[in-house]
């Protein structure tokens, strides 16, 4: 049996902790570590100290240490996906412990194809960018869920497992997750089918259900053209990755180092900016998806990209070229403005201006305050925020004005729920008259508080993203 060294347990403590004090919490955590407690590794292709190479160490989704650094070119290969799972089999009496990594047969099972869609990355196999927390997370939770065997005494655990993926099934389109969803959806229906016998309680029962109904509708989503699920899932993905500061730090740095004589891109020649953006563009112009080949229009990218089967990496390779794209096309620019004197911003923030300065604003809102000189600045505020683009890109399908109307009920929904607007969905609904239907408007609504710009238009009304 090979053992892999697992270190710099100490670095994962409390950042507040002096080194002495990281030190003995490492050693006081590594003695509560159990000879045969499973572990998980992670390949981090973007790690600052070892990059290429890092693996990390995961017990309860959470980072504990590293492999060692002189071990890594062993473990590499052994990963699927950039993942595998481990068992602790010995620890010293410091701060070490050793893992090995049993069962790779059955590892390689969760993934139907190793084989790429896309062409190689112009970037290199080499350039890679970091995932999010959340999809490092759903990857490790999943593949723990598919797993774990059906029985009475993993009842606890299987429960908590979903009860932390459903939330996370919906963030990416990439292969595995599709795969997972529907490995993971086939699996609770069959748990649910042997509850009886299982011995689940009526409690745990009706929960699971709940669970496995939202994750269907989740699967259902993905399928389901008409609601452009999948479209606006690559969009907000791309949106959040563009404003992660991780992307900042890692692909743009690493990009300017790499390719562009470690210059920031608004110091680069122009000749070279103008080299490397044809250089990237014809990338994309060489694929064999026509919906591939225009970066402009991100929703029909999206659509065919639900289709085509990418791993996670390759789905980040293009995301890569796409944001490289922007950086290089916008190379003087380290923010951009947003005015409404571009198409993709004046629709929304003109009609949604005019939608909350009608009567029945006026009548529904609980302060003064509230007034046109407060719609204006938030409508002003909210088309300049992170969320500008997606806002922009679902209200531009062309031929559906349920889009619209969707996004109108989000926001009005969003000012019910933080206080702006009193009175039930139903009720306001009534009266905004926007639809013939006022219940779907009512649907809308609700919808708001699952939108990714939620969180922003909360903290505006209460003041703390001003």
């Amino acid at each position: 049996m090979t053992e892999f060294a697992v270190t710099a347990i100490r670095y994962q403590m409390d950042e507040h902790l002096s080194f002495e004090e990281k030190g003995a919490r490492a050693v006081a955590f590594v003695a509560s570590l159990k000879i045969g407690q499973q572990v998980v590794l992670v390949f981090e292709p973007d790690n600052p100290g070892s990059p290429n190479k890092a693996i990390a160490v995961y017990i309860d989704y959470k980072r504990i240490g590293y492999i060692a650094d002189e071990e890594c070119h062993i473990v590499l290969p052994l990963l699927n996906e950039g993942r595998a799972k481990a068992t602790i089999v010995r620890k010293d009496d410091h701060v070490t412990f050793f893992v090995s990594i049993p069962g790779m047969s059955d590892i390689h099972k969760i993934s139907p194809s190793n084989k790429r869609v896309l062409p190689e990355s112009p970037l290199g196999s080499s350039f890679r960018m970091p995932f999010t927390k959340d999809e490092n997370a759903l990857q490790l939770i999943a593949s723990e869920l598919v797993e774990i065997e059906t029985n009475k005494e993993n009842l606890p655990e299987i429960m908590l497992l979903t009860k932390r993926y459903v939330p996370l099934s919906k963030i990416s389109i990439c292969r595995e997750d599709r795969l997972w969803r529907s490995m993971i959806l086939k699996k609770l229906e069959h748990l649910l089918g042997k509850s009886q016998v299982l011995g689940m309680s009526d409690v745990d029962k009706s929960e699971m259900e709940t669970l496995c109904l939202t994750l269907r509708g989740v699967v259902g989503d993905m399928h389901r053209s008409s609601e452009h699920w999948p479209e606006r899932v690559f969009v907000n993905h791309l949106e959040l990755l563009r404003n992660d500061e991780s992307v900042n730090s890692h692909l743009y740095k690493k990009y300017c180092e790499t390719f562009l004589n470690d210059k920031p891109f608004d110091e680069v020649d122009k000749d070279i900016i103008k080299a490397e953006y044809e250089r990237l563009s014809s990338w994309l112009r060489s694929l064999e998806w026509s919906e591939l080949r225009n970066p402009k229009n991100l929703m029909s990218m999206g659509f065919r990209v639900n289709y085509l089967d990418l791993s996670r990496w390759e789905l980040y390779d293009l995301y890569s070229i796409l944001l490289l794209l922007e950086k290089l096309e916008f190379p003087a620019q380290t923010e951009q403005t947003v005015t409404e004197d571009g198409p993709n911003y004046f629709a929304p923030a003109k009609n949604l201006r005019e939608l909350l300065k009608q009567p029945w604003f006026m009548e529904l809102r609980t302060k003064n305050d509230y007034n046109g000189k407060w719609t204006d600045a938030f409508v002003a505020a909210l088309m300049a925020s992170e969320w500008k683009d997606s806002i922009a890109t679902d209200w531009a399908i062309q031929g559906k004005r349920t889009k619209v109307n969707q996004i109108k009920g989000h926001i009005v929904g969003l000012l019910a729920d933080n206080g702006v607007l009193k009175g039930t969905y139903d009720s306001i609904a009534a009266q905004v008259g926007v639809t013939k239907n006022p219940r779907t408007f009512s649907r809308y609504m609700g919808e708001g508080k699952s939108q990714p710009y939620a969180e922003w238009v909360k903290d505006y009304i209460t003041g703390k993203n001003e």
